[in-house]
């Protein structure tokens, strides 16, 4: 038994919406979505993304099978483009703030960058 007929014995769903790699299942315990899975572990990503202090990602319900992941369905509202985009600057400026980084580098290499870049110039020039 794959994992599919397995998720549809044990959630019942009474309406299966199929969009791209997507599933979306709806049942008396509500709706879900199943993805299969990725090359990177789900879990560990959710994880590393909590000890940042970043949330904004559903909820993973199951990722226990081998080929899919179970993860909450999150109602769209409907709210002007605007605000939706203006959200979703602020979303990756969060994720960004979470999990950057600082890397330090030393004098030489920002001469050796200024150097190469007004070579380029020059040679743009004439």
């Amino acid at each position: 038994m794959n994992s599919l007929d397995l998720i549809n014995e044990l959630y019942k769903p009474y309406r299966i919406i199929k969009k791209s790699k997507c599933t979306i299942i709806e049942s008396t315990s509500g709706k879900f979505v199943i993805k299969p899975k990725g090359k990177q572990n789900i879990k560990e990503l959710f994880s590393y993304l909590a000890s940042r202090g970043f949330y904004g990602y559903p909820n993973l319900v199951d990722e226990t099978r081998s080929d899919i992941d179970l993860f909450e369905f999150v109602e769209d509202i409907n709210y002007p483009l605007d605000q939706k985009a203006t959200d979703l600057i602020k979303v990756v400026a969060e994720l960004h703030l979470a999990t950057h980084y600082y890397k330090e580098v030393r004098e030489d290499k920002f001469k050796e960058i200024f150097r190469l870049y007004k070579i380029k110039l020059s040679c743009l020039i004439y």
